[in-house]
């Protein structure tokens, strides 16, 4: 729903990448799955470098970590912190549940 908002409004007014991947890192520990660094940066839906300079950006901020690929030592994984867990945890409190579109 987020992404078809591009079909009616300029993609500059809802330019958050930061958010977008918060979402998809909270949902992906939900699910218990892992999401590469790759991964990220496509569901971010901008270029690379900005994906690459937002992950970095989250990193120094505590609320993400990167951990090395035991099987693929080209491939890292991303995922919330215990921090950044709890921030989406609190965050999912304050929205009344009618509301909780993403």
């Amino acid at each position: 729903l987020r992404r078809n908002r591009v079909r009616f409004f300029d993609s500059g007014l809802f330019a958050d990448p930061a958010w977008d991947m918060i979402l998809e890192l909270y949902a992906a520990a939900l699910g218990q799955l892992r999401v590469s660094v790759s991964s990220l940066c496509s569901g971010a839906a901008v270029p690379a470098t900005t994906a690459l300079r937002w992950i970095g950006h989250l990193e120094q901020k505590g609320l993400i970590t990167r951990r090395p690929d035991p099987t693929d030592g080209r491939r890292c994984f991303l995922m919330l912190t215990s921090d950044g867990f709890a921030a989406m945890n609190a965050y999912f409190q304050t929205v009344p549940a009618g509301l909780r579109i993403i």
